[in-house]
């Protein structure tokens, strides 16, 4: 079974601006971190579901969770967003 991770980096009114994916193992913290090192800044404002094989990574990254509903709540990320 293949299993992957994908990043998506949004513009400031919310479109997508580049996407990344990364072919992993599992979705152990360690797999998971592999997306955080090769592409993500430390200062990046990142927004995941629930899975807690991101917590280990809230030491170096201001993550934010939230309840994915599946998927939805992601898309109202970036299209409700009103700032400039």
């Amino acid at each position: 079974m293949l299993i992957g991770i994908t990043a998506l980096e949004l513009t400031d009114k919310g479109k997508i601006k580049r996407m990344y994916t990364l072919k992993i193992d599992n979705f152990s913290a360690k797999e998971l971190e592999k997306i955080f090192d090769k592409h993500i800044d430390e200062n990046a404002t990142i927004t995941t579901d629930l899975w807690r094989g991101y917590r280990p990574l809230f030491k170096e990254y201001n993550i934010t969770q939230i309840e994915s509903n599946n998927g939805r709540n992601f898309i109202a990320l970036h299209t409700n967003d009103t700032s400039s």
